[in-house]
Parts: structure tokens; C-alpha cells; sequence
């Protein structure tokens, strides 16, 4: 069968639109397929942080940076680990990705590029947040996208899901079989196929086949790693699937069982602790106050099942700034409801209430008083406002979740997906979340995720793939 398509390109997203526009405007004819009923995949959901050196915005600010200097800082911050290819073709590259943004119109406050305090913070502002987030993103992809569809360039379908990747005889790529939101059943053939379909990060098998751990997540409902299944079928090999670092602090929602994410200002950035950091074994493990995201993920990683619960008592839950983003009606209801909220009349009876060991969690709530008392605390924490004496006394139990999946295909750094042996199975590539957020090492890197995705999906449309 004749190829219908130069480039089939799977997802809809962060990294897929980018590459169906920059192969369309080469005079790429593209199939853009997406299983949900819009564009933008996890942009919907996204704060859509972006960091880039170089860019335009920086210099008129008068912010000195360059892409060595960002990528000697990615160094220092994920400690030389990971895809170090991958991250210096970022760095490379992702301040055109910037430019080309905001030549579209891409909103962003006079403030901006920022030091962003949510994860551990770079040498120079280099990070831009629009004020909606990836919605924001959106709003400059949609009509460059019509705009190409109009052309009769890209075909785009909706609702539209790929069931399997379809193979030549000697096992080339050469398109998809989809089924859509009918159930009608449809074959594609294209020169190139890319899988732009984002990662796994809503599919508890995954999880529990990858990592051994439920899952804990603020995710994408298609992102069920339907495009790491059909490359695993073909043999291509999954990376990262041990250096799972967790964002510090998530905790369920209550109207969202499904959804675990943070939603109580529980890191010092956001409102210094007043409350203790209890493990599964009644014990704290760090300073609550220590400002580095990055030693408190690791902290958190260690600890049995990643939680921990945040303890406190009346006095504080009186006196301190508020702990939840939720209104206090929701709280209400989530210590009214819900098992991993407790109240109790004393800390023995909260410890039985939370499946701690009660002597554990009142030795804990003693020696955190002791050092409160003398200004000394025994694991160096120095915001020690109020001691934990007065009941009923609180807990809410937190995790390490995650917002991206951390596994994912392997590829070289033209994008094109390997097996296991190192081969690159032909004409098959893969970029944003599918590659998994291990490609920039144990630790997060801030706003890396999205400006990568737009930066890979903008190179392989704009330089890579060919036909």
C-alpha cells in the first residue's frame, strides 16, 4: 500500500502539534491523531512552565544566560544523571522554542522569566509560567493548527485511537491501525510515524507493573501508555523504570478519588511549617523547613510507602496560616469522610486512628516539644513557632505522586525509537512525555517537561524527519 502520509504523527499535544506544524510548513502532508475530543492533551491540565536560556525575553530584561550555563545548571541540579544527549539538545533549542511562542501571541506577565520556587531553583530566572497555564498554550497552538488544516497540510482526527503500530514484513514502522470513537476501524500508512501520545501516568497497571507502587497522580485520563504498549510489542526498550523521584507532598482529592496531587501548602515556599512530618513508622525524617525541594523528594523517597502524615493540633490549626488550598468546607467533609484525614482527643488516640504505632508518635510529638522548647531541634529545623500540647490534634496523611510518568522509550538523539539491542526500529520516533521524565535525570528540573516536548516535537518537524 502506497504511504497516504509523509508523517503520521500519534497525540495531539505538547510535543505532537509542534511537530505536525513545523513538517507541514516543509510541505509535510500529516495525519494528527488524538483519542480524546480536543487538542492539547496535558496542556488542559498543565501549569505549562517553560524554561529556555537565551530567549528574547530574557535579554530585554537584561538577563544574562546562555544554553551552556543552563545546561551545566541542569548538572548541578540532577547531579550529572540522566540523558545527558537529550538534555543538551533541550538546552540547545528550547529558547527558539520560547521566541516562536511569544511570536504567537503566548500571554505572559511582565514578570517574567522567574525563579520558580516549586522545584529546585536554577542560577538565573530562566522559567516562564504563563498566567493560565497550558491553557494559555492552547490558545496559540489552535490557530496555527487551523490554520494548516485549512491549507489541507495536516488531517486532523479526533477521537480517534491507536490500537497498534503497523510493521512491513522486515519490521518497519510503516503507520498505525486506529479505531474511532464509532468503533470503526481504519489503517494508516505514512513514510514516518511518531508516537506523541503522552505517557502512563492514569494507568495503574503501569504503575504497578513498572514501579510496584500504586498509583498517585495528577494525570491526563487518556494517559494510559497506550504508545509505550504498541512500541514494547515491537520490541523497543523502557527506560527509567527505577529512578522514580516523587513531587513532595500530594494528597487525595477528596472529590477526585482518582486524582492525588497538592493540595496543602506543606512546602516552606509556600508558608513555613508549623506542623511535624510523621513517617509510616510514627518517626519524623527531616527538617520540615529544609528550603530544597530536592532534599525534601529525597527524603520522601526513602520513607516507607513515600508518605508521611502532617500532625498538628488545635493551637496551630487556630493560630497558623491556613495548611489546605481547599475551602473549609471541603476540609470539614474530608475529616468527616475520608480515611487518610483524622482528629482525635490525644496523640495516642490519633496515632491508633492513622495505623501508626502509638508510642512511636508520642516519643516523636516529645522530642519535637523538647527542642521547640529550647530552640534546638534534632533535625536542624529552625521554624518552630508552637509546640504540639493542645487537642484534639489533626493528621493528614500525604505521598509522593507525580505529575509525568517517570519511564519511558528509549531513543537516540534523532528521536528514533531502539530496542533493546541499540537498533533503531525504522521509521518510528517518539517525543514528549513517552520518553519518560528519567531523560533529565533523578531529580526535576524546572519547567523542563513542556519546553522539551514543543522543543523535540518543533526539531523533528523542522529538521529531522524526512521524506
Amino acid at each position: 500500500m502506497a504511504p497516504a502520509y509523509d508523517v503520521i504523527v500519534i497525540g495531539a499535544g505538547t510535543a505532537g502539534i509542534p511537530t505536525a506544524l513545523f513538517a507541514a510548513a516543509r510541505g509535510a502532508t500529516v495525519l494528527l491523531i488524538d483519542a480524546a475530543d480536543r487538542i492539547g492533551g496535558t496542556l488542559h491540565l498543565s501549569s505549562a512552565s517553560i524554561s529556555a536560556a537565551g530567549a528574547e525575553r530574557q535579554r530585554t530584561r537584561g538577563i544574562v544566560d546562555s544554553a551552556e550555563r543552563h545546561f551545566q545548571d541542569c548538572l548541578r541540579i540532577n547531579h550529572g544523571t540522566g540523558d545527558l544527549g537529550k538534555l543538551r539538545l533541550w538546552t540547545e533549542n528550547a529558547a527558539a522554542t520560547v521566541d516562536w511562542l511569544f511570536e504567537n501571541g503566548l500571554a505572559m506577565g511582565p514578570d517574567q522569566p522567574e525563579l520558580n520556587w516549586s522545584h529546585e531553583y536554577y542560577d538565573v530566572a530562566r522559567t516562564f509560567t504563563p498566567p493560565r497555564g497550558g491553557l494559555d498554550c492552547i490558545d496559540v497552538l489552535l490557530p496555527l493548527l487551523q490554520a494548516e488544516i485549512d491549507r489541507g497540510r495536516i488531517d486532523l482526527r479526533l477521537n480517534t485511537r491507536m490500537r497498534a503500530l503497523r510493521t512491513t514484513p522486515d519490521g518497519a514502522v510503516e503507520g498505525a491501525l486506529t479505531i474511532n470513537v464509532d468503533g470503526v476501524e481504519q489503517v494508516f500508512v505514512g513514510r514516518n510515524t511518531i508516537l506523541a501520545c503522552g505517557g502512563y501516568n492514569f494507568s495503574e497497571t503501569f504503575w504497578g507493573v513498572l514501579h510496584g507502587r500504586p498509583r498517585r497522580t495528577y494525570a491526563y485520563p487518556q494517559s494510559m501508555g497506550e504508545g509505550l504498549t504498541a512500541a514494547r510489542r515491537l520490541g523497543a526498550y523502557v527506560n527509567y523504570t527505577d529512578d522514580f523521584l516523587p513531587t513532595f507532598g500530594g494528597t487525595v482529592d477528596i472529590d477526585n478519588p482518582n486524582t492525588y496531587w497538592v493540595h496543602t501548602r506543606v512546602g516552606p515556599a509556600r508558608r513555613a511549617p508549623w506542623e511535624i512530618s510523621l513517617n509510616l513508622n510514627g518517626t519524623r525524617f527531616m527538617a520540615e523547613d529544609n528550603p530544597s525541594p530536592d532534599a525534601r523528594e529525597r527524603a520522601l523517597a526513602a520513607q516507607p510507602d513515600m508518605a508521611f502524615w502532617s500532625v498538628y493540633d488545635s493551637a496551630i490549626q487556630r493560630d497558623a496560616p491556613p495548611l489546605f488550598l481547599w475551602p473549609r468546607e471541603k476540609i470539614e467533609r474530608a475529616f468527616a469522610s475520608h480515611a487518610d484525614f483524622r482528629v482525635a482527643n490525644s496523640v495516642e488516640e490519633l496515632a491508633t486512628a492513622c495505623g501508626l504505632p502509638p508510642g512511636a508518635v508520642a516519643l516523636s510529638v516529645a522530642r519535637y516539644n523538647a527542642g521547640q522548647a529550647v530552640g534546638s531541634d534534632e533535625f536542624g529545623r529552625k521554624h518552630m513557632p508552637a509546640p504540639l500540647v493542645e487537642g484534639p490534634f489533626f493528621a493528614v496523611k500525604h505521598y509522593g505522586c507525580c505529575v509525568v510518568s517517570p519511564a519511558g522509550v528509549a531513543t537516540d538523539d534523532n528521536f528514533r525509537v531502539l530496542r533493546e539491542d541499540g537498533e533503531p526500529i525504522p521509521n518510528l520516533y517518539a517525543a514528549g512525555e513517552i520518553l519518560g521524565m528519567g531523560i533529565f535525570g533523578y531529580a526535576f528540573l524546572g519547567g523542563a517537561m513542556v519546553s522539551s516536548a514543543m522543543t523535540f516535537g518543533r526539531l523533528l518537524g523542522d529538521r529531522i524527519l524526512a521524506w
